[in-house]
């Protein structure tokens, strides 16, 4: 295993892989619906960790919005508004 991501819901997320690991606060965010958070919290760490080779911790950062953003949605499907996802990126990491 070369990467191990945990969820915590509100708590943020642990990650780790072969020289350690760190873990990241959560992102406040208006939760309406939870159901396909975690789903798109991998599919954010994958992105930014493997495909953009952010670090560890920049791509839980990432993630942490995209899931955030998610909950603000009803349902399993999620649309993303990137001029949100920019707004809500710049709070999360200042």
């Amino acid at each position: 295993v070369k990467l191990v991501a945990v969820t915590l819901g509100k708590d943020g997320s642990y990650i780790a892989n072969a020289k350690g690991g760190k873990r990241v606060p959560g992102f406040e965010s208006n939760v309406v619906d939870t159901t396909g958070a975690g789903d798109v919290y991998i599919a954010g760490i994958m992105d930014s960790y493997y495909c953009k080779q952010k670090s560890k911790q920049e791509s839980m950062k990432d993630a942490a919005v995209v899931a955030a953003l998610k909950t603000m949605q009803t349902g399993p499907r999620f649309s993303m508004d990137r001029e949100k996802l920019e707004e809500m990126r710049t709070m999360y990491i200042s």
